[in-house]
């Protein structure tokens, strides 16, 4: 697309990788280039319950991975050096971390550096990951901290950082961003994130390699719950965004709004 130029030349199309899905879910969440000028895409599971293939495991295939690849080298791209399995070839070595169900939405830390990622959980839990170069998230082994479907000698796995469970209503964790706007300076280094399907918004602090603090934000009313799941009034993020400051948006797919983040008169989140 030239500067300045209001459509797309369809001609500039490169396709640059396919591959299939088995089921019509789990799609994937997020392609971004990183602050190393490498484009990270992260890839569902392949749909379905329990990942019945056991793609998130399996190193030959792009299904329930980080993948990571240079779109600067041609014929379609290149392989970074430094990806982690380019020397093992039982993984493809676009192949940057696995063992994920459903990442939906990962940003990069801009002060640190830090790679978060929200997975979305089957049957309990939902999670926060620092995604962690040739890591592997556990999926469909673990969901979250829990055993799902163990194995003997079960691999070495990365626990989240945090994880909610479905009990009180959330099911779908909408990953965010770690707050580094100049607005709201007592916000600093607070990761923000979202459930999609009850609305409400949480913070964490990580520092030190844990979760110092964390809890809910915002609670958005809710409508009478239609076979008994309670769905937020006026608010469902599917996504956020950040700005060329740091401000923080949310993305309401579902009442095709944009929200700008702003912190209270009381000065709380």
């Amino acid at each position: 697309m030239a500067p300045g130029a209001d459509e797309v030349d369809l001609s500039t199309e490169r396709i640059l990788l396919h591959f299939s899905q088995p089921y019509n879910n789990h799609n994937g969440g997020l392609m971004k280039f990183g602050p190393d000028g490498l484009l990270y895409i992260c890839t569902g599971d392949g749909g379905f319950a329990n990942d019945p293939f056991n793609n998130a495991q399996n190193g030959q295939t792009y299904l329930g991975k980080i993948l990571r690849i240079d779109v600067n080298k041609r014929d379609p791209y290149g392989i970074p050096k430094d990806n982690p399995f380019v020397e093992d070839n039982t993984f493809f070595p676009e192949i940057y971390a696995y063992g994920l169900r459903n990442p939906w939405r990962f940003s990069f830390d801009r002060a640190t550096g830090l790679l978060y990622a929200a997975d979305v959980g089957q049957d309990k839990w939902e999670e926060i990951n620092i995604i962690e170069k040739g890591g592997n998230y556990g999926w469909r082994i673990k969901e979250g901290m829990d055993f799902l479907h163990p194995v003997p000698k079960p691999p070495k796995t990365i626990d989240p950082i945090y994880q909610y469970g479905h009990e009180t209503g959330p099911v779908s964790v909408t990953g965010g961003y770690v707050y580094r706007g100049k607005a709201y300076p007592s916000l600093a280094g607070w990761y923000f994130f979202a459930d999609y399907v009850d609305g409400r918004i949480f913070a964490l602090k990580y520092e030190s390699g844990k979760v110092s603090s964390a809890g809910v934000v915002f609670t958005p009313p809710t409508v009478a719950p239609p076979k008994g799941l309670v769905r937020p009034k006026n608010l469902q993020p599917s996504s956020f965004g950040e700005d060329v400051d740091g401000e923080l948006y949310i993305c309401d797919v579902t009442n095709g709004r944009v929200f700008k983040m702003e912190q209270d008169a009381g000065g709380g989140k």
